[in-house]
């Protein structure tokens, strides 16, 4: 009897031994991982602004016809001007960059024109349908070229230096200004016979960053 519980009293210690050691063996193999880091962002500014463009032949603006011609004034993001148009087939074009006065590249995310409206000053109906159904309003580049969603305007070296344009899917390009042509249509065959006052010609050019590069090719399209 004493032979077996001393047996018995050695299975239960080697057990014992057993499991503590199964314990320890699993006390090693526990670990912790931890990934840690830190970060800077570097400063950085977005901002645009509208200011005076250029033609391809140097000009500030182009009239044809009697259309008479009244600087724009410019405030920020904004431009705005006043012209006279007399007869069919006057026109007159206004000429705008668009500057980068931060240190971001953008794209054009999209492109909105307001309907004209058109008052008589006898409040002739007929008159104000007459000119605004025959009002020719254009928005391209300088060289007539479509702006459109997707165009580039690179980082400026300066803020005085309007920044490169990219058309949608190139990535070199020019400098280039705005056009925007006002054409009273000259196969109209006839003409208001009280004065038109014309507003709401507007259009909106909504700018958003982007990651897209856009580099001069080294060929200005225009005067700078």
């Amino acid at each position: 009897m004493k032979e077996n519980k001393r047996i018995k009293i050695y299975a239960l210690a080697a057990l014992m031994i057993s499991v503590l050691t199964m314990s320890i063996a699993y006390a090693v193999l526990s670990t912790s991982l931890d990934i840690s880091g830190s970060a800077t962002i570097q400063e950085s500014s977005w901002g645009f602004e509208l200011g005076e463009g250029i033609s391809i032949a140097g000009n500030n603006y182009e009239t044809t016809g009697s259309a008479v011609y009244n600087k724009p004034v410019f405030d920020g993001v904004t431009a705005t001007y006043n012209f006279s148009l007399t007869k069919p087939g006057d026109s007159v074009s206004y000429f705008f960059r668009i500057y980068n006065i931060g240190s971001l590249p953008g794209e054009i995310a999209s492109i909105t024109t307001s309907e004209p409206l058109c008052t008589s000053s006898s409040n002739n109906t007929n008159d104000a349908e007459l000119v605004c159904n025959n009002l020719i309003y254009e928005i391209t580049y300088s060289d007539e070229t479509p702006i459109q969603a997707g165009d580039v305007l690179s980082k400026s070296l300066s803020t005085s230096i309007p920044p490169t344009t990219c058309l949608k899917g190139t990535s070199t390009g020019t400098v280039r200004s705005i056009k925007v042509k006002i054409t009273f249509d000259e196969e109209v065959t006839t003409v208001p016979s009280s004065t038109i006052t014309v507003s709401n010609l507007k259009t909106t050019i909504n700018l958003k960053q982007t990651n897209k590069t856009c580099i001069s090719d080294g060929a200005p399209s225009e005067p700078v």
